[in-house]
């Protein structure tokens, strides 16, 4: 017997595509909640033409939290969880259909996905997350996320995988690019401030070509041509930035702990102006 899902879908700010993900759901989910991440952005029309479409309104709350937040509105007890960027075939629908159909024998699945860049497959898998849980039991799961890295906890560790793939169709602009790559870096330099990871400025010379190497060689993007160059100088550039904003963060903290500290009787000695002054 077929078994009803939820589908979820993480919102970005392009709602061409979150549109196209939409559309790819629509005859394989009995409900779709979109939640939307970004205050910036509204989804609801959408969600108009459809009544198993609904909206999860952003909430200023951190990211794991709201995602739990979103899951827990699903009505149903599968749930699949997809980026707005992503999209579902229909082998991979049939696959999913089977699997509950018959009695699921895990509670979780992971998938993997295939990213396209310009309508051509990447060869390279570009990011250690590329599988992941995406099909679970809503009352399973707990997401957490550490730095820009998004992780889905199954209570029981349950968890089985299936044979087909989600689609990955990026925004590929380069500034849309450098955009994502900031921000994921933000996130992680404050996540190793916050683990007391102290700032290196050898760290910051050979980490950047050390993640090169490993996206370029180790995942394979030698064999995607211009592409997987970029893809590669991005994994550096990425680490690059990180290790830059952990420095700005732990100088600014510096900084200020420092101007705690002045006595306000020897401001004359350090400031050549308030000498004069006096």
């Amino acid at each position: 017997m077929k078994q009803p899902i939820s589908v979820v879908v993480m919102c970005s700010d392009d709602l061409q595509r979150l549109e196209t993900c939409i559309n790819r759901c629509v005859n394989f989910a009995d409900e779709i909640l979109i939640a939307e991440c970004l205050e910036s952005v509204d989804a609801q029309p959408i969600a108009n033409d459809d009544e198993r479409i609904r909206v999860v309104p952003y909430e200023p709350i951190r990211k794991d939290d709201f995602l739990n937040w979103s899951i827990s509105k699903a009505s149903h007890e599968w749930v699949m969880l997809l980026d707005s960027d992503e999209r579902m075939n229909q082998a991979l629908a049939d696959e999913i259909e089977l699997v509950l159909s018959r009695g699921a024998t895990h509670d979780a699945y992971t998938i993997n996905r295939d990213t396209f860049v310009n309508g051509k497959s990447l060869e390279a898998q570009t990011s250690t997350l590329s599988r992941r849980v995406r099909l679970f039991r809503r009352d399973q799961v707990f997401c957490t996320q550490s730095g820009s890295v998004k992780k889905i906890e199954i209570q029981s560790a349950r968890i089985g995988k299936l044979s087909n793939k989600i689609s990955h169709h990026p925004d590929w602009r380069f500034e849309r690019s450098l955009d994502r790559l900031s921000s994921y870096a933000a996130l992680d330099a404050e996540t190793w401030n916050e683990q007391a990871t102290r700032f290196s400025a050898f760290k910051m010379l050979l980490a950047p070509a050390y993640h090169f190497a490993l996206q370029y060689f180790w995942r394979g993007s030698i064999f995607d041509g211009a592409a997987g160059i970029r893809c590669s100088w991005q994994a550096a550039f990425q680490q690059f930035c990180t290790h830059a904003f952990l420095r700005d963060l732990q100088q600014s903290s510096n900084a200020g702990a420092e101007a705690e500290t002045v006595d306000p009787g020897t401001i004359d000695l350090l400031d050549p102006t308030f000498r004069r002054a006096a």
